[in-house]
């Protein structure tokens, strides 16, 4: 008996399925199946039984499955820990971030950890941040920079920043010297905003539709720059997160509040990565290092 199986053994009882396992494990069904009986085998015992088409613990497997658990665990701590203390940190980490979001939070703490750990690559893919949360689950990243609501029950959040969505108005509209306006107010107006992967785009009809409308959206766009160019030209107005507007972006442009609608008013923006599945050592330094940063940095301001 090796570590290797079982660490097959711990899978499959975790997927409840020869298939799924060999999936996540990146062999052939065939070969975990022979991994499986060799492991029964060398035990003497029978660990797994065959329902339908479930994989389900024998008595004797639950007690092993145990202690098995144990094992997987204490060799991934002491994994972790061992890189740790060498500070010989390698390996990849790939992080899931709507592209608006990248240069606000992760350009500075990217080139910082790459300092410190100049043996780790680090990759970014750009989703919405209506799918990044997808992006997770189907394990296209390590970690995503995530907008609630999220996934019940999916993710460990460690919270980065919270603020609030803004109105954003052309200098002569008729509401930009207002002090805050609602929903209600804006039943009349055109509307620009980021595309469906978007939660702004949800948000915005989840909100309308509560004041009884639906609201009219003349352009929809990834690029908020772009969004932001067609407010000053007076084409529509646009729901913005307030950390991501600049006096340099927003030059031409005022932004009000949003009063009596917190689905709106309110925005959060989390470090998130899947609860059963436990962070690479490369994953796990750049997950301290950024809440380490973002923490020095906070304290700065």
């Amino acid at each position: 008996m090796d570590l290797r199986q079982i660490q097959y053994f711990v899978k499959v009882a975790d997927c409840g399925s020869f298939s799924e396992a060999a999936r996540q494990l990146y062999i052939s069904q065939p070969a975990l199946s022979v991994a499986m009986q060799k492991l029964e085998d060398e035990l003497g015992i029978k660990l797994l039984s065959y329902q339908s088409k479930r994989v389900r613990l024998t008595p004797e497997g639950r007690q092993f499955f145990a202690k098995a658990a144990a094992v997987i665990t204490a060799y991934e701590d002491l994994s972790i820990s061992a890189q740790r203390l060498s500070r010989d940190v390698t390996g990849q980490v790939t992080i899931a971030a709507p592209l608006r979001l990248c240069s606000l939070y992760l350009s500075g703490v990217i080139a910082e950890f790459c300092r410190r750990y100049p043996s780790v690559d680090v990759h970014t893919i750009n989703r919405g941040a209506h799918i990044v949360q997808q992006a997770l689950l189907a394990e296209e990243c390590d970690m995503a920079l995530a907008v609630p609501p999220l996934i019940a029950g999916a993710f460990t959040a460690n919270l980065i920043e919270r603020s609030s969505l803004v109105l954003v108005l052309p200098q002569n509209h008729r509401l930009a010297c207002a002090q805050n306006v609602t929903i209600a107010e804006l039943r009349d107006e055109v509307f620009v905003s980021l595309g469906e992967n978007h939660t702004h785009y949800h948000r915005l009809l989840q909100a309308a539709a509560a004041a009884g409308y639906v609201p009219r959206i003349a352009v929809t766009s990834a690029e908020q720059d772009f969004l932001l160019d067609l407010v000053r030209q007076g084409l529509g107005v646009y729901l913005a997160a307030k950390p991501t507007l600049t006096q340099e972006n927003c030059r031409g442009l005022v932004s009000v509040e949003i009063a009596e609608c917190p689905e709106l008013s309110q925005w959060s923006i989390y470090m998130a990565y899947r609860n059963d599945r436990r962070l690479s050592p490369a994953a796990e330094a750049f997950n301290e290092f950024m809440l380490q940063y973002i923490g020095q940095k906070k304290t700065e301001v």
